[in-house]
């Protein structure tokens, strides 16, 4: 079959499948080929273009269930890392588990049947709607779930539950397969359509329920009490990070620019990092994208096209994400804008270049019209270390900066570039970056 004709062939079934695959791209460029399985993602070169039986759709049109499955198989030690999705499609048209339906073809026909892949492998159930608690007890009862999720955008999306990080969080968290998403993210964070977290997930449809370890097929009649399950594939450990973050969290004030900080490192050379901030429904707000070549980025290289100064007043997320030569990580946070009238009058603040060695002397007053709860002064890297910071709590609607100059010990500074912020936080929790500034010292 042609390009062509398959193009026009998943352009016109794609939206009737089930087991569409309508997620938003995490990361640009080019495909990697990541080892660590919890983070294989359906565009892999391995395997995108391997055909879902013979519906005319690939892995990489619309293999998230495959995905899925494959990463479940790992987990449980039924299979081993080197049983990837392109096997599990082989084994899938060898012994016709795809749909026969027309226009479902790329469809597992049976969720049941796919336990055949292995006697160490049962099938428990279909848990429609489930809760979290729900799907806590098949964690804690060690069996191995799939969740088939709502996406905000219309379509279903195949992810899997990550047991041992799930347990260690007391929380369900999952392996997607998009490029660029890490293992262990929060469920709730990563399909967040109903707004009482951690109660009924209107956005989880189906939990598909597997044993692995025993030959009995019964459901549980006691979840509390759980089997013991075969010990999981041991996962190669993702040795990325993110260290010294300065991100938003909590409210801030619209208008109050934010100068991010942190580095990214890995023992790879990173090839991507993508900088995503959302509002509530889910539209990008701004968005930064690097490609470093190095096994280090430092945030603050992307910080002048991060707008959070024009964001008007809501519920905002974001989401850093890296990719290196092997694998992937992702970060997450959330913040609200809220309007403030916090400002500040006659301060001074450090800029240009200071001789090492040299003091400064903060001065200014900043007020508000609530009640000021707290005033931090501080001082860090580009790269997040914090190098010195004063606070007070003045409980009044103006405090003078002054008070705060004696802990500023700009002399002690060696050579380098620094952040300067003053942060006021009034009575209502709503937080101002009353002064955010660059400065050099050498």
């Amino acid at each position: 079959m042609s390009g062509k004709i398959r193009k026009t062939i998943v352009a016109a079934v794609a939206m009737l499948l089930v087991f569409s695959m309508t997620v938003p791209v995490f990361a640009a460029g080019k495909p990697q080929k990541i080892t660590d399985y919890r983070c294989w993602a359906t565009d892999d070169p391995r395997w995108s273009e391997v055909e879902l039986g013979n519906s005319g759709l690939t892995v990489g049109d619309a293999g998230c269930a495959i995905l899925a499955y494959t990463k479940l198989l790992i987990q449980s030690g039924v299979r081993d890392a080197a049983f990837t999705p392109d096997r599990l499609v082989a084994w899938m048209k060898e012994n016709g588990q795809f749909c026969t339906t027309k226009g479902k073809r790329a469809q597992v026909d049976s969720w049941k049947n796919m336990a055949q892949i292995s006697p160490d492998l049962d099938y428990v159930e279909i848990n429609d709607t489930p809760s979290a608690k729900e799907i806590m007890g098949y964690v804690g009862s060690g069996y191995y779930v799939i969740l088939k999720v709502t996406l905000n955008g219309g379509g279903d999306h195949f992810v899997v539950v990550a047991n041992k990080a799930s347990s260690e969080k007391n929380k369900p968290l999952i392996w997607n397969c998009v490029r660029g998403v890490s293992a262990n993210k929060s469920l709730w964070e990563s399909y967040n359509l109903n707004k009482d977290p951690f109660d009924k997930f209107r956005s989880v449809d189906k939990a598909i329920v597997y044993r692995a370890g025993t030959t009995e097929t019964a459901k549980p009649s006691q979840p509390s009490e759980p089997a013991k399950p075969a010990e999981p594939a041991t996962p190669e450990e993702a040795k990325m990070e993110l260290k010294n973050r300065i991100l938003p969290s909590g409210t801030i004030a619209k208008g109050s620019a934010f100068t991010v900080s942190g580095v990214i490192s890995s023992d790879s050379s990173i090839s991507s990092v993508v900088f995503t901030v959302k509002d509530a429904d889910s539209t990008v707000a701004f968005r930064g994208e690097a490609h470093p070549d190095s096994r280090n980025y430092s945030l603050y290289d992307m910080d002048s096209v991060l707008s959070f100064s024009k964001l008007a007043a809501g519920s905002y997320t974001w989401n850093i994400t890296a990719v290196d030569e092997t694998k992937c990580g992702s970060w997450d946070g959330s913040f609200s804008v809220r309007n403030s009238d916090v400002k500040g009058s006659g301060c001074t603040y450090p800029k240009g270049t200071l001789t090492k060695g040299q003091a400064f002397s903060c001065k200014g007053t900043v007020s508000s019209s609530a009640k000021i709860a707290k005033v931090t002064m501080s001082v860090y890297t580009t790269d997040g270390v914090r190098q010195f910071e004063a606070a007070a709590s003045p409980n009044a609607k103006s405090c003078d900066l002054h008070t705060l100059d004696a802990k500023m010990t700009f002399r002690k500074l060696g050579s380098g570039k620094y952040i300067y912020r003053v942060t006021v936080t009034d009575a209502n929790g709503v937080s101002k970056n009353v002064i955010t500034t660059s400065f050099t010292v050498k």
